[in-house]
């Protein structure tokens, strides 16, 4: 039984401790549609990346008339460089006139699609990691049943011996498993 307690609180807290994990960055799609609407209202490039965060060290390259290539480096990692569309599309941008209002608008629907599938992801973790935790927890509820109904000579016969060994052994795998999964998810 304290196997089984053990490997449900271990499942259960998986969400809570993650050590060696970035914590997420702060919304980028919401940054990128802010940059956006300062675009359509019709600031220039450089006003409309200053605009939106101007404490930022992108903000303050824009201000300043840094060379476009090092304002995208800063904004790149500033957005914590998941995007690899922001240094090549500002670059294209600032040589030829283009605008830079699809850039950004293409930059919103990605950071919305990103953010739909950690939301899923992160569902369907939870889910595996309470279906885990039910699994996990069963042997105590049935433990307690066991003592509660004073039936607890069952588990000291040579077939009850075995069932416990033969439950250990599958219950373990099947943390096992998922573990591995969650890992992979993350």
């Amino acid at each position: 039984m304290t196997i089984a307690t053990l490997l449900a609180a271990v499942i259960v807290a998986g969400p809570w401790v993650r050590l060696g994990q970035p914590r997420p960055a702060a919304d980028v799609g919401d940054y990128f549609e802010a940059v956006l609407v300062e675009l359509r209202r019709g600031a220039s490039l450089r006003h409309a990346i200053a605009m939106v965060a101007p404490e930022a060290r992108h903000a303050r390259l824009a201000r300043s008339g840094q060379p476009i290539a090092e304002v995208a480096a800063s904004l790149d990692a500033f957005v914590g460089g998941r995007v690899g569309l922001i240094v090549p599309g500002l670059a294209l941008a600032a040589r030829t006139g283009a605008p830079a209002a699809p850039l950004f608008a293409a930059l919103v629907q990605r950071a919305r699609r990103d953010r739909a599938r950690t939301r899923l992801r992160r569902t369907v973790t939870a889910q595996a990691q309470l279906s885990a935790a039910v699994v996990a927890a069963l042997p105590m509820g049935l433990g307690v049943l066991l003592a509660v109904t004073r039936r607890t000579h069952l588990l000291g016969s040579g077939m009850g011996r075995m069932a416990i060994i033969i439950g250990l052994l599958m219950q373990l795998a099947g943390v096992a498993v998922i573990v591995i999964l969650l890992r992979r998810v993350r």
